[in-house]
């Protein structure tokens, strides 16, 4: 089954749901549908700000397929924890490869897991947030 979520999806997808094909805005636990899915398919081409959806499909060990756009900011890198394609043809070329190629799959799952861990835990985070923080304040007692 083919599984499409997000808020932007034009109108005319919408009518092509059947039993196969299943389109939501958001899901309730999306974190069930990472856990039930081959890969996660992330063709971002414009847009800023933080790719969660990217970050939470790897730490579920889901593998991920994106564009350039989507691996911004994150420090995946191609064929070692995700799959980048630049060209729809590409982007199709990897979807075949995550299907056919087992051993491909396994590693960049194991690698984007292993990464999610060491780069992007809660631990880490929260205390670089601290750390931003007291500088923030620092600055401001001194002025």
């Amino acid at each position: 089954m083919l599984t499409i979520v997000g808020k932007g999806i034009p109108p005319k997808y919408w009518k092509k749901q059947n039993e196969q094909i299943k389109i939501f805005r958001k899901l309730p636990e999306i974190k069930t549908a990472y856990y039930e899915s081959d890969l996660l398919l992330a063709p971002l081409f414009s847009g800023g700000g933080t790719r969660y959806k990217i970050l939470e499909a790897m730490a579920c060990g889901t593998p991920v397929i994106t564009t350039p756009m989507g691996v911004q900011g994150l420090n995946a890198k191609d064929y070692q924890e995700i799959l980048i394609a630049k060209t729809k043809e590409e982007m199709l070329s990897h979807i075949d490869r995550m299907f056919n190629d087992k051993n491909l799959k396994e590693n960049l799952t194991k690698n984007a897991r292993t990464l999610i861990e060491k780069e992007y835990n809660w631990q880490k985070i929260a205390s670089a947030l601290e750390a931003a923080y007291f500088d923030i304040v620092n600055k401001y007692q001194k002025s």
